[in-house]
């Protein structure tokens, strides 16, 4: 994301492609799915559904702080009409926050998502090492107006709430766009069950299913038999109804005219309840009955099949290969990219030299609750994950090429990624526990503990001998920062 805001400002890749072949890019990527029909009439509503309306079922003062905390929070670039999301959370602050709570109850009695949030500005993202002429080598990233996406939060939060109050909710084995649930989650998963067939002298073969623009070409009619399934209100059907109808993105062409194109099928791109109505619609997947001895894992559309066999031998002492070997190069990558950013003489500032790390940092340590236990025990890829690290350390610290790893990491303030490691996996541990204490508050504890056990490993006296790390040691604190940046 970093190098991304580096980039410099270039024309839409829509204005530069011929225009028949991005007319065969757009209907690849939207394309018409002939058993989608239309999930019903954006303005029709039945006498039956009116009469399951009643006033308390408008929208509340709470529900529209918390979806406007969760737009201030982000920082997206605005949909067509141009209106960033902090501009409306300071508006909605100021006055327009009743106004807007009235209109969005409005829209759930009336059944009526608004014709002008469903249009969405279309760009086209080139997707490395695919060949130009091919369709599938782009990627499409709509983005829709603020105001809709802050009317999609309150119905996605009531949609969720039934699933998890009446039902029926989700499957269990769906980690995909689910609060509290992420790929850490999935994997741990994964990894108990593997475990225990292997324990008992079993062994597991998954084979990962990937769906081909799987989020653009699922019918509605799935989503409409979904929301049936799942018992969702009446209020809530027809506005869901209304939300899938009359759906447009519009693009730039090389004649510098804008295009438009209907959508009629898949949930809409860059939206918020999107996610949701697909994890409604790819239940049904994760519902089908299996025989003994598989298990499907999915995170949205990607969908690992599991399937356990027991054998007479399994290799002893079997326990998987750390993803480090495999992960360094990518690293190295991104590390490379960013030295370019950060000369020894000028360049800049220390505090940007360390958001730059921190990328490297992210990058590093994904998914480190399920490796890092491992990690301690493995001297080879601690010795990759240092390397890399003390180059990084190295640029940040503006040190010459010869400082070693530990003066360069004490320079920079970075503790070894292996520490971190073992941080960020108790943090996930008793950010699991419901009966811990705030975030911050875990994080900051951690980092605490995280800081004593690299002094203690400092201070070990062929380490402490070191000019740089001696004079420095003495003054090495923890300092309590934004917890968005542990």
């Amino acid at each position: 994301m970093v190098m991304d805001k580096l980039r410099p400002w270039v024309p839409p890749l829509t204005t530069s492609l011929d225009p028949a072949f991005l007319e065969r890019v757009v209907v690849t990527l939207f394309p018409r799915v002939e058993s989608s029909p239309a999930p019903g009439s954006s303005g029709q509503v039945s006498v039956t559904d009116e009469d399951t309306w009643s006033d308390d079922l408008g929208i509340t003062d709470e529900e529209l702080d918390r979806a406007v905390r969760r737009l201030g929070a982000r920082n997206t670039a605005p949909g067509p009409d141009g209106v960033p999301g902090r501009a409306w959370v300071l508006a909605l602050h100021a006055r327009l926050g009743n106004h807007m709570r009235r209109l969005f109850t409005s829209c759930l009695r009336s059944g009526v998502f608004p014709s002008g949030w469903k249009s969405a500005r279309m760009v086209l993202i080139k997707k490395e090492g695919r060949p130009a002429d091919s369709p599938s080598a782009y990627r499409p990233i709509c983005l829709l107006d603020e105001a809709g996406k802050l009317f999609e939060r309150t119905l996605a939060e009531r949609l969720s709430g039934h699933l998890s109050r009446v039902g029926p909710d989700l499957s269990e084995d769906q980690y995909g766009f689910r609060q509290a649930r992420s790929t850490v989650d999935a994997i741990l998963h994964v990894r108990t069950l593997s475990t225990q067939v292997l324990s008992r002298g079993g062994v597991a073969l998954a084979v990962s299913l990937d769906i081909v623009n799987a989020f653009n070409s699922l019918p509605w009619l799935t989503v409409k038999e979904a929301l049936e399934y799942h018992r969702v209100p009446p209020y809530l059907k027809r506005v869901v109804r209304s939300y899938l109808c009359d759906r447009y993105i519009t693009y730039p062409g090389r004649d510098g005219a804008s295009h438009r194109r209907e959508v009629v099928c898949g949930v809409p791109q860059g939206s918020v309840l999107g996610p949701l109505l697909w994890n409604l619609a790819y239940d049904a997947v994760l519902r089908v009955a299996l025989p003994p001895g598989v298990h499907l894992v999915c995170y949205a559309d990607d969908t690992l099949v599991i399937l356990y066999y027991m054998v007479l031998l399994v290799p002893r002492g079997f326990r998987g290969a750390l993803p480090v070997p495999r992960l360094v190069p990518r690293i190295d990558r991104v590390a490379g990219a960013l030295h370019q950013l950060l000369p020894n003489l000028g360049g800049p500032s220390e505090g940007v030299r360390r958001l730059y790390g921190g990328v490297v940092r992210s990058v590093a340590l994904y998914g480190a609750p399920v490796w890092s236990h491992r990690l301690t025990g493995v001297r080879r890829c601690r010795a990759m994950l240092n390397g890399v690290q003390r180059r990084m350390a190295i640029r940040i610290a503006r040190g010459y090429r010869t400082v070693s790893f530990d003066a360069a990491t004490v320079l920079a303030r970075f503790p070894p990624l292996d520490i971190l490691a073992e941080m960020d996996a108790r943090i996930y541990t008793r950010l699991r526990q419901a009966e811990e204490a705030a975030p911050p508050e875990v994080r900051w504890q951690e980092r605490r503990r995280a800081f004593a056990k690299w002094r203690e490993r400092l201070e070990q006296s062929w380490i402490s001998r070191q000019r740089a790390v001696g004079a420095i040691l003495p003054n090495l604190e923890c300092k309590k920062v934004n917890s968005s940046k542990l």
